[in-house]
C-alpha cells in the first residue's frame, strides 16, 4: 500500500495507454515510496484498452459494471449511466435499464465492485475505493473489528445507517 490516500492507478489496469509520467506516478507514493509489491497488485488484463478493470466498461470518463454482466449478454452497448442496449441503432425498444433503488450507485450505476462508478484505474488488493480515492482496507487497519469504511478516516463495525449508531463505532 502506498503511503497516503491516492487515486486509482491506472497501471494496474492498463499498461499500453499509460503515459510514462502516470507509470511513474502511480509507481511512487506522495513521499516518493518504492514500487509496490507484484502480490499486492490486481490481477488485470493489462493490454486490451481497457483502462477500467476487467470486469468495468469506460464511460463518460468513469468506469461502470459491463453492461454484459449486468444483463447477462442480452444488452452489451451501454447508452447512459443508467441503461444499456442490445443493438445498434438503439431505438428505445432496444433499451435495457435500471435506476435501482436510489438514483445514484445503484441499479446499472455501478462500478464492477457493486459501489459507485470511478475515475479509471484500479486499487491495490490491500486497499478500498471510497469517494474516488484509495484507502488501506479498514479491515486490515482494525484487525477486522471495524471493516466498514464510512468517511475518509473513519471506519465502523457495521454499514450504511447502522453506523450511526453509536454502540457500532
Amino acid at each position: 500500500t502506498l503511503a497516503t490516500a491516492h487515486l486509482p492507478q491506472v497501471s494496474l489496469t492498463e499498461d499500453s495507454s499509460a503515459t510514462r509520467q502516470q507509470r511513474q506516478a502511480d509507481r511512487q507514493g506522495a513521499d516518493g515510496s518504492a514500487a509496490v509489491a507484484p502480490a499486492l497488485k490486481p490481477s488485470e488484463v493489462m493490454h486490451d484498452g481497457n483502462v477500467c478493470g476487467d470486469d468495468e466498461e469506460l464511460y463518460g470518463g468513469l468506469c461502470y459494471r459491463r453492461c454484459s454482466l449486468l444483463t447477462e449478454g442480452r444488452a452489451a452497448i451501454r447508452t447512459s449511466s443508467w441503461t444499456c442496449c442490445d443493438a445498434h441503432p438503439c431505438a428505445p425498444w432496444r433499451q435495457h435499464g435500471s435506476l435501482g433503488s436510489k438514483v445514484l450507485c445503484s441499479g446499472y450505476d455501478i462500478s464492477g465492485d457493486g459501489s459507485c462508478p470511478h475515475r479509471p484505474g484500479a486499487c491495490l488488493l490491500d486497499e478500498e475505493l471510497y469517494l474516488g480515492m484509495c484507502f488501506k482496507r479498514c479491515s486490515l487497519l482494525t484487525d477486522g473489528a471495524y471493516p466498514h469504511r464510512v468517511a475518509p478516516a473513519t471506519c465502523c463495525r457495521s454499514g450504511g445507517l447502522g453506523c450511526l449508531n453509536l454502540r457500532n463505532d
